[in-house]
């Protein structure tokens, strides 16, 4: 059974995905980051992590950094989200995507495999980014050594 850290304020939603995993997921909630940070601590390592965006003190994004460095797969599960905040991680967005759904997904690894691809994307990006940076340098200094 994969493990999975949850992390969402909303009671009312929390409970809808613990019964929705409850068959097939070993579901750890927390209602807040410092709460995420306790089970992070006790517990070490989870196969998924699932976050909410925006929650009471600090949002999800804030766990990121500890995921990423866990090599913990995150996705986060919310209604609000911008780029600029889940740094190119996948959002399911509550609206569309039901917890029965998101379980699915986990169940047959298609969301580790979404996860990763989304990973290859952003490192392909990174890279082309890289290489236009330093054809530009490049440029910039061949005109100056021969300008």
């Amino acid at each position: 059974m994969k493990s999975v850290l949850y992390v969402e304020d909303d009671e009312q939603v929390s409970k809808y995905m613990a019964v929705a995993a409850a068959e097939s997921l070993d579901l750890y909630a927390a209602d807040s980051v410092d709460a995420a940070q306790a089970l992070l601590n006790c517990r070490g390592r989870f196969d998924v992590a699932i976050l909410d965006e925006r929650m009471p003190g600090e949002h999800g994004h804030a766990l990121l950094d500890t995921l990423d460095k866990r090599s913990i797969p995150t996705v986060f599960y919310t209604a609000y989200a911008d780029e600029e905040h889940t740094r190119g991680h996948i959002v399911y967005d509550k609206g569309q995507t039901t917890q029965t759904e998101l379980v699915a997904l986990i169940e047959s690894g298609e969301i580790e495999s979404t996860i990763r691809m989304a990973k290859i994307d952003r490192l392909c990006r990174t890279a082309k980014s890289n290489t236009e940076r330093i054809e530009q340098t490049a440029t910039w200094l061949e005109q100056r050594a021969y300008g």
